[in-house]
């Protein structure tokens, strides 16, 4: 779902372009107020268009007027909580009557737990001929529909802009009819307008026989009966009514910047499309695989988006694919490292240099102190001292040995103090958690490019692994202590 809380462009309403509305993509450069018929109150429902230029369907909570008396309205988004509330005057362009841009039609919705046990001989032939065999976990719903910004040719690149947000987000907002009727489902209708935002794969088109779908849940009727019955919503979803993600395909949108007409929320196929639009339709928009569902493991995530071309003419409908390539996801990487800069050996003549990180070694002989050298390590420039007062036979020569040493007689004292002098949790915070889910996800992606092969064990370990057989208990006499054979 798109952040309400993104930086918004300048409003004028006076239909000049400010500055930022030049540099910013996005900008809405045509402005358009719309009529009213209702007066504003409490209660009243109208469009609204966010600050990704998306219009959402949303209700007056709050009227008041400042002191020169231009009235404003505040709005509550259906589905979203009231801290996301916000503030319009009452002739701003991004308010427009219900139905104006957003959509409303019925649906059914896979809201049901699949029940375990199967269908019973008595369920099967009370079925309908030619109806599903299996139990139907569908629901009859109100569906509501967002709807990008249309914009003048001239503002084609804001529209890309207003419609990547719909490609990318896979959920939508849905109201089941009766929900105090659904079966084993937990469902608070006094909450987010007593509504869910569901995936849009869980949402199916209308059917006006619903006793095709399978074996009916319980209360299922009633609540069909109910949504049929209501007059308010006039229109129903079709058949692969989306493009992508939670946006509808160029044929059901709204084209126009006056807004659709009849206002009913009912999907219609436009009868013409405009120029650009059908231009737009044939190209294909890349979308950033990083800003689909963030639950998804982005090593898995390929972004693949189907471009349509609309109808037009009654030519047959052409479907393609781009193809963006595989980035497999980098490997894990540890936080930088907390530096130890004091000697491990104090008290024993070494001493770091600061210009060079270097090791010096000094010995106090007689009274005078002899400076040994510098060496790259510590253990170097402490087994120099103990030469020179006749208590060492050697100097490491391998410096990756002594600097292992050097790691291998850290004192913890040390480590503790380092740590909290030097420690900031927002370089060197770290999660074994994260850690281990980041080597997860690069193993899983050099596998999928071919470089690195999945070992025998884990292959072994992956198979579903067949259920033994039990076998009937061997009797026991116990007097005896033996089996009964």
């Amino acid at each position: 779902m798109s952040l309400k809380g993104k930086s918004l462009p300048h409003e004028d309403t006076s239909g000049d372009e400010s500055d930022d509305d030049k540099e910013m993509p996005g900008a809405v450069k045509h402005i358009k107020i719309y009529d009213f018929v209702e007066k504003p109150k409490k209660g009243v429902r109208v469009d609204v268009r966010d600050h990704d230029n998306l219009w959402s369907p949303g209700r007056v909570v709050e009227i008041a007027h400042d002191k020169s008396g231009v009235m404003s309205a505040t709005i509550r988004f259906d589905g979203w909580e009231p801290t996301y509330d916000e503030s319009f005057p009452w002739n701003s362009d991004r308010l427009a009557p219900e139905f104006s841009f957003c959509k409303q039609v019925k649906c059914f919705v896979d809201l049901l737990p699949k029940p375990r046990a199967k269908p019973t001989k008595a369920q099967l032939e009370s079925l309908a001929p030619g109806a599903k065999r299996s139990f139907c976990t569908l629901w009859p719903c109100k569906l509501q529909l967002r709807m990008p910004h249309p914009f003048e040719p001239d503002d084609l690149e804001s529209l890309l802009y207003a419609e990547q947000y719909l490609l990318g987000e896979g959920r939508i907002f849905i109201q089941p009819y009766a929900p105090e009727l659904l079966p084993n489902v937990a469902f608070d209708a006094s909450k987010f307008d007593g509504g869910r935002w569901l995936p849009v794969k869980k949402v199916r088109s209308w059917t006006d026989d619903p006793f095709q779908l399978g074996i009916m849940p319980k209360n299922f009727e009633k609540a069909f009966e109910i949504a049929k019955e209501d007059d308010s919503i006039v229109g129903t979803l079709p058949v692969s009514a989306f493009q992508e993600g939670s946006l509808l395909k160029a044929v059901y949108r709204v084209h126009s910047l006056a807004g659709a007409e009849p206002r009913d929320g009912a999907l219609r196929e436009a009868s013409e499309i405009p120029k650009h639009w059908q231009d737009h339709s044939l190209r294909p928009i890349m979308v950033d695989p990083s800003e689909l569902d963030k639950q998804q493991d982005p090593s898995l995530a390929i972004g693949v988006t189907h471009v349509e071309e609309i109808e037009i003419n009654h030519e047959p409908t052409i479907e393609a694919e781009v193809n963006i390539p595989f980035v497999p996801a980098p490997p894990p990487a540890l936080p930088p490292a907390i530096p130890i800069t004091d000697s491990v050996y104090e008290g024993c003549g070494v001493r770091r240099c600061k210009v060079s990180n270097q090791w010096t070694a000094s010995v106090c002989l007689a009274g005078n102190e002899l400076f040994l050298g510098s060496f790259p390590t510590q253990t170097q420039a402490y087994q120099a001292t103990r030469i020179a007062v006749d208590k060492g036979t050697d100097i490491e020569a391998n410096i990756a040995e002594a600097r292992l040493e050097d790691l291998r007689s850290v004192p913890i004292e040390a480590v503790i103090e380092a740590r909290e002098q030097k420690y900031d949790t927002n370089i060197h915070e770290f999660s074994i958690h994260e850690y281990a889910l980041q080597q997860i996800r690069y193993e899983a992606g050099l596998v999928r490019l071919g470089v690195l092969s999945i070992p025998a064990q884990q292959k072994e370990a992956s198979r579903p692994r067949k259920k033994k057989r039990k076998g009937t208990p061997r009797k026991v006499d116990l007097d005896n202590h033996c089996y009964i054979d």
